[in-house]
């Protein structure tokens, strides 16, 4: 999210946060308004867990920190929602996924998950919260993975973890191979069996972009 600027207003505002709460973010990136981009989706949920939950609660930055109490209180009484998001997550596990603006990310919702848990159990004792201890196996059986190198399954309401495939997934972006600013917005060009078209940005550059996007 970008930091104040005096060209940001209350609606630029509510538009960066209504970007992060859809299920398809990618339309509020520039020139994108009608894509829908699955591996996106993926990239910006990984980080969301990542950054957002995990990050904001273990090394809150010093503006936040008047928030903190309140964050940790969400934290330890929707757990279950966290939890289950992230194991929903598992069926990427080991893939790369590259998407727009060469934002990538290599899967590891088994680490998001060890980590979510462990918070859970270091929040319930500072604030003397009732947790459920069901999630301790998994922190030991994380310990022991490591020492034994022995694979070990988490669960949840929504089953159990689905089998992984270990296969690195990268999306290449494709584009023609001359200038953009060379045509008139609304020039089409065929270019590898695809139909591109000419726009330009919110900051006037002239640029590609597939006309069924």
């Amino acid at each position: 999210m970008p930091t104040w600027t005096s060209v940001n207003t209350l609606g630029s505002i509510l538009i960066i946060i209504k970007s992060i709460m859809t299920e398809n973010p990618i339309q509020y990136e520039p020139g994108y308004e009608t894509s829908h981009n699955k591996d996106y989706d993926i990239v910006i949920g990984y980080y969301n867990n990542l950054i957002g939950i995990i990050k904001m609660l273990t090394n809150t930055p010093e503006d936040f920190k008047a928030f903190l109490p309140v964050m940790e209180n969400y934290f330890l009484n929707n757990f279950i929602k966290y939890y289950e998001n992230a194991f929903s997550g598992l069926k990427h596990e080991g893939c790369k996924y590259q998407t727009h603006y060469s934002i990538y990310a290599y899967i590891n919702y088994r680490a998001i998950l060890f980590k979510l848990i462990t918070i859970y159990y270091n929040l319930g004792e500072k604030h003397n919260f009732n947790c459920d201890n069901s999630y301790k196996i998994y922190i030991e059986r994380h310990i022991n993975n490591k020492r034994n190198k022995q694979y070990y399954q988490f669960k949840s309401s929504l089953g159990e973890e689905p089998e992984i495939n270990f296969v690195k997934k990268t999306i290449k972006k494709i584009y023609p191979n001359i200038k953009a600013s060379n045509f008139d917005n609304g020039y089409n060009y065929d270019y590898q069996n695809k139909t591109f078209v000419v726009y330009s940005d919110k900051r006037g550059y002239k640029r590609w972009k597939a006309s069924d996007a």
